[in-house]
C-alpha cells in the first residue's frame, strides 16, 4: 500500500510539477526498488535490471554536477538492500571470480593515469574525472560483485538470461513498432503520461530520430540507434540457445519469434557494424553449436532472416550504398573517414603520454569539446571507438588491463561451453560465448562503455557467466571461482 501510494503521489506531482517529472518518477522507482532489496536482493537485481531497460536518460534529474538515471538510482538502492543483507550467512561472503583481479586493475590503471595528469587538470577536468572513475567502479563493477551474490546458483542464472532474454525481446518488438508506425515508443505513449516528462520525451525523440540513406534508424528504449543494436547483439544468440533447447512446440515459437524480433530491430538501426558482427555471432555459434541438428537450424534462420532483410527495397539499398561504396569524393564515408581520423589524431596524441594516456575523461566528447586535443584533425569531436578512447585516457596500461578483463570474460563462457555435458548448457554455453565476443567487437565501432544501460546489462550478464562457469567445475575443485581459470 505504502509503494503504491507512493507510486500515485509520484504521477500526480509530474502532472502539477511539469519541471519535477523525472524527479517524481525516479523517486517512485527508487522507493519501489529498495524495498524489493531490503526484502530480496535477487528480486531487487530483476527489478533494476528491467528499469534500466525499459527507462531512457530523460527519466532522470541532476544533484549537483551528476545525472541520476533510474537505473543509477535504483543500483544504489540495491547495494543498500544487499549492505542491509550482508548479515545473511548465504550472502555474507561473496564468491571470488575469475574477473575480481582484472576489475582492480582497471580501476587501478584509471586512478594512476589520474594521478599522473593532475598538474595539468583544470576544475571541469577533474570533475570528467571523477565521473569517469565513479561510473567503472560503481555503474559496472560494483553491480557485478552485486549481481554475483545475488544470482549465487545455476538455476538462478539462467532464470536471470531468460529473463535479460525477455526484456530484450520486448525492446525489438518496440523497434519493429517504431519501424512500421515511424513513431517511437515513448512519442506514442505520450498523452498518458505525466505532462512533467513529455518535454524530455520530446527531446529524446528529436534528437534521435536518425536517418541512413532511406532507412529512419529505430533507437526503441534507448537513447540511440547504436546503443540498441549493442543490446539486440547481446540477446539474440540466447533467445537461438533457448530455442534450440526448447522441448515443446509452443516454446520453440515463442523462442523462434524472439529471434527473429531482434534480428529484425538490428536491421533496421542501419548498423553496419551489427551487421558484420551478427554475422561472426552467427558463425560461431554454428562453429560451438553441439550437433548437426542445431548448426541446420541456424543456417536454414539464418538464410531465412537475410531473404527478409533483401527484400525491404529501402534496406538493401541503403547498405548497398554503406556498404559497398564507401569513396566519397576522395574521402570514406563521413562515419568512417570521422573514425580514421581519429585514430590517427589519438595515436599522435598518445606518443607523448604512452603508458598512462591523458588521464580518464579526457576523450570523452563533451571535454574534447573543451579541451580542443583533436581540434582540427577530426571533424566530429567524437572517437566511436571504446579502445581507442580507454587507450587515449589511460595508455598501455590502462587498455592492457581491459583487455585482460574482456579476454577472460570471453574464457569464462568458452569454458562453460566446453565443460558442459547437457546440450542445453552446450546451447547456452555457445550463445554466452557469441554476446561476449559481440561485446567486444562493437566496441570497435562505438564507445560502448558511454551509453546508459548497455555496459550494465553486459555486467550483469557477467555475473551470471560467472556463476555458471562455477556450477560445471568438479566438486573437488578449489570452491573459489578463481579455479575456473586455470
Amino acid at each position: 500500500m505504502l509503494i503504491g501510494g507512493l507510486v500515485i503521489v509520484a504521477a500526480i506531482a509530474g502532472t502539477t510539477a511539469p519541471d519535477a517529472g523525472g524527479v517524481a518518477i525516479v523517486a517512485a522507482v527508487v522507493a519501489v526498488l529498495l524495498s524489493l532489496s531490503l526484502v530480496n536482493l535477487w528480486r531487487g537485481l530483476l527489478g533494476m535490471i528491467a528499469v534500466v531497460v525499459l527507462l531512457p536518460a530523460p527519466f532522470s534529474t541532476r544533484i549537483g554536477g551528476a545525472t541520476i538515471t533510474p537505473g543509477r538510482a535504483l543500483l544504489f538502492a540495491l547495494l543498500v538492500g544487499w549492505l542491509a543483507q550482508r548479515q545473511r550467512a548465504d550472502l555474507d561472503d561473496r564468491e571470488r571470480t575469475p574477473l575480481d583481479l582484472f576489475l582492480w586493475l582497471v580501476v587501478g590503471a584509471m586512478i594512476m593515469a589520474t594521478i599522473a595528469n593532475v598538474p595539468r587538470y583544470t576544475s571541469s577536468e577533474f570533475a570528467a574525472v571523477i565521473r569517469k572513475i565513479t561510473l567503472f567502479s560503481v555503474d559496472f563493477f560494483l553491480l557485478f560483485g552485486v549481481a554475483v551474490a545475488a544470482i549465487r546458483v545455476k538455476e538462478r542464472a539462467i532464470w536471470f538470461l531468460k529473463f535479460l532474454t525477455v526484456l530484450i525481446t520486448g525492446t525489438a518488438v518496440l523497434g519493429l513498432v517504431e519501424r512500421f508506425t515511424e513513431r517511437n515508443v515513448f512519442e506514442l505513449l505520450a498523452p498518458v503520461l505525466p505532462a512533467g516528462v513529455n518535454r524530455y520525451i520530446a527531446g529524446l525523440s528529436d534528437a534521435s530520430v536518425l536517418t541512413r540513406g532511406l532507412l529512419s534508424r529505430v533507437h526503441g528504449t534507448f537513447e540511440q540507434p547504436l546503443s540498441f543494436a549493442i543490446v539486440l547483439l547481446i540477446g539474440l544468440p540466447l533467445a537461438a540457445a533457448f530455442a534450440l533447447a526448447a522441448t515443446t512446440p509452443r516454446g520453440r515459437l515463442l523462442w523462434g519469434a524472439a529471434c527473429f524480433s531482434m534480428g529484425g530491430a538490428i536491421l533496421f538501426t542501419a548498423s553496419r557494424g551489427a551487421y558484420l558482427i551478427l554475422g561472426v555471432t552467427l558463425v560461431t555459434m554454428l562453429v560451438l553449436s553441439p550437433d548437426w541438428r542445431a548448426r541446420r537450424a541456424i543456417f536454414v534462420a539464418s538464410l531465412a532472416f537475410v531473404g527478409v532483410g533483401l527484400l525491404q527495397s529501402d534496406v538493401r539499398e541503403t547498405m548497398s550504398s554503406y556498404l559497398f561504396n564507401l569513396d566519397r569524393g576522395g574521402r570514406l564515408e563521413g562515419g568512417l573517414q570521422n573514425r580514421v581520423d581519429a585514430f590517427d589524431a589519438t595515436t599522435t596524441l598518445l606518443a607523448d603520454k604512452p603508458l598512462l594516456g591523458f588521464g580518464p575523461g579526457s576523450f570523452a566528447t563533451e571535454q574534447l569539446g573543451q579541451s580542443g586535443l583533436l581540434t582540427g584533425n577530426v571533424d566530429r569531436q567524437v572517437l566511436d571507438n571504446g579502445y581507442l578512447e580507454f587507450t587515449g585516457e589511460t595508455g598501455a596500461i590502462g587498455i592492457v588491463a581491459l583487455t585482460g578483463l574482456l579476454l577472460t570474460a570471453w574464457l569464462m563462457a568458452y569454458r562453460f561451453r566446453r565443460a558442459a555435458v547437457q546440450r542445453e548448457d552446450r546451447l547456452l554455453g555457445a550463445a554466452l560465448v557469441g554476446s561476449i565476443q559481440a561485446w567486444i567487437l562493437f566496441a570497435f565501432f562505438a564507445d560502448v562503455y558511454v551509453f546508459n544501460a548497455p555496459p550494465k546489462l553486459f555486467f550483469a550478464l557477467l555475473a551470471a557467466v560467472a556463476v555458471l562457469r562455477m556450477s560445471v567445475l568438479p566438486r573437488d575443485a578449489d570452491s573459489s571461482l578463481v579455479a575456473s581459470t586455470t
